[in-house]
């Protein structure tokens, strides 16, 4: 219903920093998983606009082996990617409009912003090597399939790609719970 906000909580699995960067590059590699929150305006009932962030930590590991003179190194990178980005969502499907039937919806998503990336190299064996890198590139995700089930409180699941990650799981709210029709005093002056 128009003028309705939403508010959700999720984790995210396969995000594309972790499948880009630390999967290529790195001999093992692990995730904290994409922590991810919005806030969605209903500007109608089927359509949604509002902002989402996003956090994951990536580590990795690699063995780096010099031929030409003998020498081993073994390199860990810890990585902090952060993201916050404009959300679009659409819906394709309502049976909330059905009476006696359980709220679900299917919709999906398109959000863009921007990516801020710190990452940390380091030599874990006698070789003193550090290196810090920052970066911002294009934070993105895209959502070909979600599904929310439940009325003002939810629970919901998405399939796409992106900061958020491929499969991206989570709880929601939603307020006010009943059809939102913004009151406006008009006082009549009479002079």
């Amino acid at each position: 219903v128009k003028g309705q906000r939403e508010i959700s909580i999720a984790k995210g699995l396969g995000s594309n920093y972790y499948l880009s960067d630390a999967a290529t590059q790195y001999e093992t590699s692990s995730s904290s998983l994409a922590v991810n929150s919005s806030y969605k305006y209903h500007l109608t009932h089927s359509i949604t606009f509002g902002l989402s962030a996003a956090m994951e930590n990536i580590t990795g590991n690699i063995y780096q082996y010099n031929y030409s003179n003998y020498t081993a190194n073994y390199l860990a990178s810890y990585t902090t990617c952060i993201s916050i980005a404009s959300e679009f969502t659409w819906s394709y499907y309502d049976r909330s409009k059905i009476p006696g039937r359980i709220n679900a919806k299917l919709y999906g998503a398109i959000s863009y912003g921007i990516g801020f990336i710190h990452s940390h190299q380091y030599s874990v064996d006698a070789h003193n090597y550090n290196s810090y890198t920052n970066k911002a590139e294009t934070g993105f995700q895209l959502t070909y399939f979600g599904i929310r089930v439940g009325k003002s409180f939810a629970a919901f699941l998405e399939l796409g790609g992106g900061y958020k990650g491929l499969i991206n799981m989570g709880l929601e709210i939603r307020y006010p719970q009943k059809d939102y029709q913004p009151k406006l005093k008009i006082k009549n002056q009479i002079k």
